[in-house]
């Protein structure tokens, strides 16, 4: 069992009233840390996201990287808010976010979480 929870904030979840539920019910030390999708490489991410688009749900290919989709994927990054009616591979997203956590916390002690505005499928 992890020792540290790690929660990350979204625009559209309050993450702190669900630190506190997830504090109440497991013995972990809970913390509550900015939004993992705020970082100066957005341009890769949302290569990334776009490539994790899911195209078809009767079609295991995913993504498209045109320019229009990278720039949709930015532009989704900047204002979660107006973004919706995309499904996104759930592994694949979970792939580029990790690469995102700082390389010294990615140990089994400890489970990040993060919140996120977009849906996800497997």
């Amino acid at each position: 069992m992890p020792e540290r929870v790690t929660l990350y904030r979204t625009p559209t979840t309050p993450a702190a009233a669900a630190a506190d539920w997830l504090a109440e019910r497991v013995p972990v030390t809970v913390d509550v840390r900015d939004r993992l999708l705020d970082r100066p490489d957005d341009e890769e991410l949302a290569e990334a996201f776009a490539e994790a688009r899911v195209l078809s749900p009767y079609d295991r290919e995913t993504g498209n990287t045109m320019l229009g989709v990278v720039r949709y994927e930015e532009r989704a990054l900047d204002h979660p808010e107006r973004a919706g009616g995309v499904i996104y591979d759930g592994l694949a997203v979970q792939d580029a976010l990790r690469e995102r956590l700082p390389a010294d916390e990615r140990s089994l002690d400890h489970l990040h979480v993060p919140l996120l505005d977009r849906v996800l499928g497997t």
